[in-house]
């Protein structure tokens, strides 16, 4: 889960950047959920 105030492309590279490194590490796990919660997001 990512919470920021404000998201732009930024956060989505970030938050698919842990999946990437979270599924490398635990290989027994085939998918991960992901979230971003925030209030503005840049256009």
């Amino acid at each position: 889960i990512e919470v920021k105030k404000r998201v732009g492309l930024a956060t989505l590279g970030q938050v698919l950047g842990y999946r990437f490194l979270y599924l490398r590490e635990y290989t027994e796990i085939s998918s991960v959920p992901l979230l971003i919660v925030c209030s503005q997001i840049d256009k």
